[in-house]
C-alpha cells in the first residue's frame, strides 16, 4: 500500500524536488525526483523486511520459545508459563506472539504511509513541517508501548491465577 502510494504520487512531483530542509522547514537542497524515489523505495524495503521478519518469528513462535527462551524479554511471563502443562503453555505462547504481526502491519501501513505522504508533500510544496514528524513518531510509539504493556499485564495476571 505504501509502495503503491509512493509510485502513484511520483508522477505528480516536479522534476526537481526539495530533499533537505532547515529547522524552519525551508528547503536547503534540491535534487532530481529520482533520488527521492530511491529513498522512498529504500524506506519501503526496510519496513517490509522488518514486517516479514516479525511475521516469521511470530509464525515460528513455539520453536523460538523452546529453542531460544532467552530471546523473550518477559521473564515473569516466561517463569509462569514454565509451570504450566505443555498444551496450556502453547496457548499462552500464542497469546504473547499474536499481536506482533498485526503491530508490524500497522506500523508498515499507517506510520510509513503517513511518512511517505509527508516526504512527497514536502518535496512538492517545499515546506517541511517538522512537528508532523514528531507526531508521527511519538504518538504511535507511546500508544503501542502502552497497549502492549496493558496486554502483557493482562496475560501475566491470568497466568498468576492459573499457577498459584
Amino acid at each position: 500500500m505504501v509502495a503503491a502510494y509512493a509510485l502513484l504520487s511520483y508522477g505528480s512531483l516536479p522534476e526537481i524536488v526539495a530533499i533537505d530542509f532547515d529547522f524552519a522547514g525551508r528547503p536547503t537542497q534540491y535534487a532530481p525526483k529520482t533520488e527521492l524515489l530511491t529513498v522512498l523505495l529504500l524506506l519501503i524495503a526496510i519496513m517490509s523486511s522488518i514486517t516479514v521478519l516479525i511475521s516469521v518469528i511470530s509464525i515460528n513462535r513455539h520453536t523460538v520459545v523452546e529453542r531460544y527462551p532467552y530471546l523473550i524479554n518477559l521473564p515473569a511471563l516466561a517463569l509462569l508459563m514454565g509451570r504450566l502443562p505443555s498444551e496450556r503453555r502453547r496457548f499462552y505462547v500464542d497469546r504473547v506472539f499474536m499481536p506482533l504481526p498485526a503491530l508490524a502491519l500497522f506500523l508498515n501501513v499507517a506510520f510509513f504511509l503517513s511518512l511517505t505522504h509527508l516526504i512527497i508533500e514536502s518535496a512538492k510544496t517545499e515546506i517541511f513541517p517538522a512537528i508532523h514528524v514528531l507526531s508521527l513518531v511519538i504518538v504511535p510509539t507511546f500508544s503501542i508501548i502502552l497497549l502492549m504493556i496493558l496486554y502483557y499485564r493482562k496475560i501475566y495476571h491470568e497466568l498468576r491465577l492459573l499457577v498459584t
